[in-house]
């Protein structure tokens, strides 16, 4: 019985542990068929305290301080990674479908403001690192991808006017009665002959 209990007991921290993303191999999944998973994380050799945002094809991935991780579902070709905020750093990578990049970035310590460098990494190093990571606040899973316009919502109307309180007390008069409307004009008529 004992037994039993203690190995409900450890699957339900394993169980816990996972739903609430303490497992970060759990986090990083592989990507949706045709598509590419960029893994960003950082790993700072000095703890910088500073959080720096991420951005992937344009599209804003979130804030990435020590310690944690991003991933990004991008489609197949080249891939633009900026971080930073007043200072950038770039890279470009060249993805391929159903496949796992990853993207070490590293703030640089005693600058102010913050500079980043970042480098693409091979998985076994990653991985590593990425066991002792947590996904960052902002969302860890993000997908950026081409998105189709979103449908412009029709401007709400403008409330009706309200009358002053010490007019509404006033009976209104009503309103005259419509003029009919004039008889549409006769054709002319022809000359007389000659």
């Amino acid at each position: 019985m004992n037994r039993l209990r203690a190995s409900l007991l450890q699957g339900s921290i394993l169980a816990l542990a996972a739903a609430c993303g303490l497992d970060a191999q759990a986090q990083i999944a592989s990507p949706p068929p045709g598509k590419a998973l960029v893994v960003l994380y950082r790993s700072d050799k000095q703890p910088v305290a500073a959080r720096v945002p991420v951005i992937a094809n344009a599209d804003r991935l979130g804030d990435l301080g020590n310690g944690e991780f991003l991933n990004a579902t991008v489609n197949p070709g080249r891939t633009f990674l900026r971080v930073g905020d007043r200072i950038l750093t770039t890279l470009a990578l060249q993805t391929a479908p159903n496949r796992t990049y990853y993207v070490l970035i590293e703030a640089v310590p005693g600058l102010t403001p913050v500079r980043v460098e970042m480098r693409e990494m091979n998985e076994a190093s990653a991985r590593r690192v990425l066991a002792q990571s947590r996904p960052a606040a902002a969302g860890a899973v993000a997908a950026v991808v081409p998105r189709a316009p979103a449908p412009v919502a029709p401007a709400p109307a403008a409330p009706a006017p309200r009358a002053p309180a010490a007019a509404a007390a006033v009976p209104l008069a009503a309103a005259p009665p419509p003029r009919p409307a004039a008889p549409p004009p006769r054709p002319a008529a022809p000359p007389p002959p000659r």
